[in-house]
């Protein structure tokens, strides 16, 4: 898994991590992708430097929703709710509110709206 690219890159504002994704269209439920994402997601969520994460999916055409819920829905238990998503397209929110996750998850509709819903629970 060394080789593999990552799948996410990571900064960070004021102890809040913003994660973007490289390239969401490798994922599909046969490959080692799936799971490479969700460990890459739960190693940021394990670094005690970030109070909260968002996810910006910065409106990609295509979000395999279905897919990257599992993944989604460990990194939301493991940071005990302090997980944000933004810029989510409209046929991944589809797919969450027919899953009710939508419900489970604080999703923004810009990184600017979820930064400072982000800073101001803290």
């Amino acid at each position: 898994m060394a080789d593999t690219p990552k799948q996410i890159q990571v900064s960070g504002m004021n102890g809040v991590a913003v994660v973007c994704f490289n390239d969401l269209n490798r994922c599909d439920c046969d490959s080692e992708s799936v799971f490479q994402l969700g460990e890459e997601l739960l190693a940021v969520a394990d670094q005690k430097e970030w109070t909260s994460v968002i996810l910006d999916f910065e409106d990609k055409d295509f979000i395999p929703a279905a897919i990257v819920e599992a993944p989604l829905v460990r990194l939301h238990k493991r940071l005990g709710g302090n997980l944000r998503m933004c810029n989510v397209p409209p046929m991944a929110m589809e797919q969450f509110w027919m899953n009710r996750l939508a419900t489970l998850f604080h999703i923004d509709k810009t990184r600017e709206e979820a930064l400072a819903a982000a800073m101001k629970g803290r």
